[in-house]
């Protein structure tokens, strides 16, 4: 099957991995500094890469799935896809809790429950023992949805796909009726929670996208009408759920932005294919960031650093993160996913960052070579 190029979905995987960890590197600096990304005019917005993955997640599924025999060979492609690298970052939280207690992430507490949940991925009413993972069961949720999709009589039809956009939105929107954090109701705050509207965009994007003519007024109408159902939620919503629909909002427009300007990012430059070697390492940059930064900012609280080197150390720590998260990629992450691609039911598509899907870029000789085909959409 062709590979789609499309640079831009790179570009947005890597804003939104960036996003996260510069919104993390509060860790690093904490220990010597006062100065803190959450007490900026940030914070309402920080951590807002996620839903930017969200977003990204439902175009490339939505173009993804198709190419897929049945909803199982889909959602065991998923499951190949995310929870080896995750099992890894699971299992490393859990050894830094028996080796020293204050090591405990979101106040970690082990019990036979949350081990289980958190390895399966499953809706929690807490987050799981690795952190960031919170995210994850929105995804498994979504693939969830759709895998059944898959298995009803009309399959993934033109029509079938959009009326489950329609249904996508509708739970999204019930959401602001019932609450949006992970303290609420387990089954509220997954199957019909808030975060599936971004999930709805992105899904209905990729259609528009596919509709061929006429597809630029679309577009318009389509970030129309979610930014209509997205005030529509804040409406009935509390002060939270306010701010979260701020966020879709800031969110569906910069995609929509990117994804009107595809050509640009097609260029075969350096700065396209820089921001493609960090869309491809997504995945492990955002599973392994908060480890770097934690214990590099140990490490660096236990020197006599000057509060003024701040800015300096957390730069320093956000390369790092990247340069990590290339290097699992490169070493852990891409094998583990060649290795299991042929168990998933097919030949996994491949979304080529730039026109010649160049190979892997080679750290020791300079950031920015050019990048490798991407791994499956991904987190």
């Amino acid at each position: 099957m062709a590979a789609e190029t499309r640079n831009d979905i790179q570009w947005l995987r890597c804003i939104a991995a960036l996003e996260v960890v510069v919104w993390h590197s509060d860790l690093i600096v904490k220990h010597f500094s006062s100065n803190l990304i959450t007490q900026t005019f940030w914070e309402p917005l920080g951590g807002i890469g996620v839903e930017l993955f969200f977003i990204v997640s439902g175009y490339v599924i939505c173009m993804r799935a198709p190419h897929y025999r049945t909803g199982l060979a889909f959602l065991r492609s998923r499951i190949y896809r995310l929870f080896p690298l995750y099992w890894i970052f699971t299992s490393l939280v859990i050894l830094a809790y028996f080796l020293n207690r204050k090591w405990s992430l979101h106040g970690l507490e082990l019990n036979p429950e949350s081990v289980l949940s958190s390895y399966l991925i499953l809706p929690q009413q807490r987050h799981p023992i690795l952190g960031v993972g919170w995210t994850l069961e929105h995804e498994m949720v979504f693939y969830a949805f759709v895998a059944i999709l898959m298995l009803l009589p009309l399959g993934l039809t033109m029509r079938s796909r959009f009326g489950f956009g329609l249904v996508l939105l509708a739970l999204g929107l019930s959401g602001f009726f019932l609450g949006t954090g992970p303290n609420g109701e387990t089954w509220d705050f997954h199957l019909t929670s808030p975060y599936l509207l971004p999930f709805a965009f992105g899904w209905l994007a990729r259609l528009v996208n596919e509709s061929g003519s006429g597809s630029g007024r679309r577009s318009a109408a389509l970030l129309g009408s979610f930014l209509a159902v997205v005030a529509l939620g804040a409406r009935f919503g509390d002060q939270q759920e306010n701010l979260l629909a701020g966020r879709f909002a800031l969110t569906a427009a910069f995609f929509f932005v990117f994804w009107k300007a595809e050509r640009i990012f097609r260029i075969d430059n350096l700065v396209n294919r820089s921001a493609a070697t960090i869309g491809n390492a997504s995945y492990s940059l955002y599973l392994s960031h908060w480890f770097v930064l934690s214990i590099a900012g140990k490490v660096l609280g236990q020197l006599p650093l000057s509060p003024s080197l701040g800015i300096v150390v957390r730069l320093l720590g956000i390369l790092l993160c990247v340069v990590v998260g290339q290097v699992l990629f490169t070493y852990l992450e891409k094998p583990i996913d060649r290795m299991l691609r042929g168990r998933a039911g097919k030949p996994a598509a491949r979304l080529r960052a730039g026109r010649h899907a160049p190979r892997l870029p080679n750290w020791v000789r300079g950031f920015g070579r050019a990048a490798s085909a991407a791994p499956v959409a991904k987190r």
